[in-house]
Formats: structure tokens, C-alpha cells, sequence
């Protein structure tokens, strides 16, 4: 048995240049023309799946009832929790943060926890245990996961088996507005998930 998955991150959304986690704007018109391109552009949808936010969702339900698709939400896979950083501008937060500073978090999240924000710890290890109940349910569906950048890159992460620990590839990852990240699941005959990043 193999599924196909395609995580698909949010378009641009009206408050471009700031440091968006709970805070949640609109999809500006063009970054909601992008992400319905990026869904429309995907064939054999059976399923979507949508972080809560505003900023997956409106887009993810307005195609799935064009496409009488079932859409369901999951809260687990919500952005980051940035704190008292959160909807802030990003040269603001370079030019004003410290102990720690972005360049801190940045360098290393798992070290620096942005004020009265979410761990990384709590951060990886719900979208982890999103991604085991995904595997661990076989399905030949075909799904569309709208998300957000850093959900996507926690996500690729989990199925390179990169150790939690080594954070450069949040850093050494783009994923462009609407961008799309597919993956394929094989089961073998024991239902062992064997998942894969196909480019």
C-alpha cells in the first residue's frame, strides 16, 4: 500500500515582513490566488488537511467545497508559538531583542525560548505526534497538509530522520509562500511506514 502527501504551506498574507505564529492574518489576493493555484495544481485529492489558522484555512475550505473534498482541521499542526515576539516585524526583533535575541533562537531554538512563547521541545514534539498518528494509520488517500513553514520544515526533518538536536536545517530550508513539499508512504506487508521526501 502507498499514500501520497503534499504539505503545503499558507500564500502570502497581508502582514508580509513580520514573525507570524498565532498571529493571524489574511491572505493577502495574491497569496490566496497562490495557494489555490499550488491545490488546484495537485491531482487526485481525496483529503485535506488544515492547521487552524486563518491563514491555511479559509483557502483550504473555499477550494474543498469547489472540489467537494472533506476538510479537517487539525490544531497540531498551528505555527509556532513566538511569545511576546509574535506579529512583530522582523527588523524590529533584530534591532531590539536580547537575552535571548532572535539571533539567538535562530542559532539555536532548542537552547532559547522566545519570551512567554512555546518551547521547541513542546513544539516538535506535537507535529511528531501528528506525523506517527499519520503513519500509523494506513491510507491510500491522497491528502493536501495546509500548514506553515516551520510545521513543513519540523516535518521534513521527522522523515530524514535528522536528530532533533541539529538545527540548521531550519535555516538551510525555504519553503516559499504556497510552496509544496510531496511524500510518499509505502507500507510493506507488516504495515511498517516507510515515508519518503519525493523531489
Amino acid at each position: 500500500m502507498q499514500r501520497q502527501l503534499y504539505f503545503v504551506r499558507h500564500g502570502e498574507t497581508t502582514l508580509s515582513g513580520h514573525l507570524l505564529g498565532v498571529t493571524d492574518p489574511e491572505l493577502s489576493t495574491i497569496g490566496a490566488q497562490q495557494l489555490l493555484q499550488s491545490l488546484t495544481s495537485l491531482s487526485g485529492l481525496r483529503r485535506i488537511i488544515s492547521s487552524p489558522r486563518k491563514r491555511c484555512l479559509n483557502t483550504a475550505k473555499a477550494f474543498a467545497k469547489q472540489y467537494q473534498l472533506p476538510v479537517d482541521v487539525e490544531p497540531t499542526l498551528a505555527e509556532f508559538d513566538f511569545g511576546l515576539w509574535d506579529g512583530q516585524p522582523y527588523d524590529t526583533l533584530w534591532r531590539e531583542t536580547q537575552s535571548p535575541s532572535i539571533g539567538d533562537f535562530w542559532h539555536n531554538p532548542w537552547l532559547h525560548t522566545p519570551p512567554e512563547g512555546e518551547s521547541m521541545y513542546d513544539f516538535h514534539h506535537r507535529v511528531a505526534t501528528w506525523w506517527h498518528s499519520i503513519l500509523a494509520s494506513p491510507s491510500e488517500e491522497c491528502t493536501a497538509v495546509v500548514a506553515h513553514a516551520g510545521v513543513i520544515k519540523t516535518l521534513v526533518a521527522l522523515i530524514l530522520d535528522l536528530s532533533p538536536d541539529l538545527t540548521a536545517y531550519q535555516s538551510k530550508i525555504d519553503i516559499p509562500y504556497a510552496g509544496i513539499v510531496k511524500v510518499e508512504v509505502f507500507y510493506d506487508s507488516s504495515q511498517t511506514a516507510w515515508p519518503k521526501v519525493v523531489f
